[in-house]
């Protein structure tokens, strides 16, 4: 998962981990979604959370909202 609720004292390879797999899943969410949802879910979520606390639920949430697809399945596999 890339989601951790106890993540205290990360390794460096934890956080090649992360950082690799959540490039990754862009990556694949991109093609799932399509160039077009996607890149305007990016631009959604970076001005209507611009300096907020967010959790990756609510990445999701908007990627579902612009897309008007369920990613339950997609997320539950890579993220969570």
């Amino acid at each position: 998962p890339l989601v951790f609720n106890n993540w205290n004292n990360p390794t460096r390879d934890d956080r090649n981990l992360i950082y690799f797999k959540g490039a990754y899943f862009l990556h694949v969410l991109r093609n799932y979604i399509g160039e077009t949802y996607f890149w305007e879910s990016i631009k959604y979520y970076s001005q209507n959370y611009f300096d907020k606390p967010v959790s990756s639920e609510d990445f999701k949430k908007t990627f579902e909202h612009i897309s008007g697809r369920n990613l339950d399945e997609l997320f539950n596999e890579w993220v969570f």
